[in-house]
């Protein structure tokens, strides 16, 4: 718990060591929920590295890979519009609904 100092909080070491705990977490691409989930485990005496290793192999890995398959059909996307030679918006339509139903068909 955060104490009071001249109007400023004070956090002592171990706050601040679950605040570096929580960030790295989340950078990871942890949800709140998650860390607060492994957080759970460990104070019932469960080992963080089983409950990190149970986590990522259940739902993280999985996640990520939707990740980069999003990620990697936008740059597709890009792609294609960055070589739009339509005169209008209307022809620009048709042009990009016919490069999804090819890209879907080659799928």
């Amino acid at each position: 718990m955060a104490r009071r100092v001249a109007g400023g909080r004070r956090y002592d070491v171990c706050a601040l060591k679950q605040l570096e705990f929580i960030a790295y977490a989340k950078r990871a691409g942890f949800s709140l929920a998650q860390i607060q989930a492994v957080q759970d485990g460990a104070s019932c005496g469960k080992q963080p590295a089983l409950l990190w290793r149970d986590l990522v192999a259940k739902e993280k890995v999985a996640e990520l890979d939707q990740v980069i398959v999003r990620a990697q059909e936008a740059k597709r996307r890009l792609v294609v519009l960055s070589r739009c030679r339509c005169r209008n918006l209307a022809e620009c339509g048709d042009r990009l609904r016919n490069e999804a139903e090819n890209a879907q068909k080659l799928a």
